[in-house]
């Protein structure tokens, strides 16, 4: 007898590009290849299995495909044979992901703030969204359009592993209609000195008037410099109202209107 060595025989396992959307997770349907001829004999090999390296979008063939799974059936564990796994090029595409406005109602505000928080669709599991906000397209009263304006995808790739598409819903802002007390003499009767006089004010959208009461034949509250913003001095009172027209309304003296501590007519 001698001694003698047998060598093992070279066999390569040659993972396949492979494309797929983007799911979460790095597996892959491919199947892994070898040369038939390097199987010697009455051997085999099972359990061929490849992954991609990386669960995220990398772009077009950015992600490499490993194999990561197998078994030779030789007698000997394997040892009859050294193993060299080659890698292959492949690509994971972004998956869709919407994100819908919600409805919406709210009294003016002077801001296009929403308190609603628009749905998702499409996330994958393991995935989030944070920071889901949206707002009006407008601050001023009437029929407006919700749309989303802000959220974080948390998926571990900064969002790149989603195509987000946005989706409008429709909203409302109503006018601000709550009454406002105006400050008269102590009297039903507005004194024959005395007129009250409510000019529409167009600003911020929202109906709103400003109820002057002011002595007769003084200086008119907007010529005197006043405006809108300041309150009439002397005897004189500033307040708001909300006005269903655009009208000026005064009461004339000698009428009845509202008496101390009520509301503008």
């Amino acid at each position: 007898t001698a001694l003698g060595t047998i060598t093992p025989a070279p066999l390569t396992l040659n993972a396949v590009t492979d494309t797929k959307q983007y799911d979460g997770g790095t597996s892959s349907t491919g199947t892994p290849t070898f040369d038939p001829e390097q199987v010697l004999g009455n051997d085999s090999v099972t359990g061929l299995t490849q992954a991609f390296q990386s669960k995220d979008v990398l772009g077009a063939n950015g992600s490499t495909l490993l194999v990561n799974g197998y078994t030779i059936n030789d007698g000997n564990d394997g040892g009859n044979y050294i193993v060299t796994t080659v890698i292959a090029p492949g690509t994971i595409n972004a998956a869709p992901l919407t994100l819908a406005a919600v409805t919406d109602t709210k009294t003016y505000d002077g801001t296009t703030s929403s308190t609603a928080i628009p749905t998702e669709s499409g996330l994958v599991a393991g995935d989030s969204i944070s920071g889901l906000t949206q707002s009006f397209d407008s601050r001023d009263a009437g029929a407006r359009t919700l749309s989303v304006v802000g959220y974080t995808i948390n998926d571990g790739n900064d969002g790149g592993n989603y195509i987000v598409t946005t989706t409008t819903a429709d909203g409302t802002i109503t006018a601000t209609t709550q009454p406002i007390v105006v400050n008269l003499p102590p009297t039903d009767i507005v004194p024959p000195d005395f007129q009250q006089e409510a000019t529409f004010n167009s600003g911020g959208g929202s109906n709103t008037t400003v109820v002057n009461v002011f002595p007769v034949g003084s200086q008119d509250p907007a010529q005197a410099g006043l405006g809108d913003s300041s309150p009439i001095t002397g005897a004189g009172n500033r307040d708001l109202w909300t006005s269903s027209d655009e009208s000026d309304k005064t009461c004339p003296p000698n009428t009845t209107c509202p008496a101390n501590g009520g509301t503008a007519p």
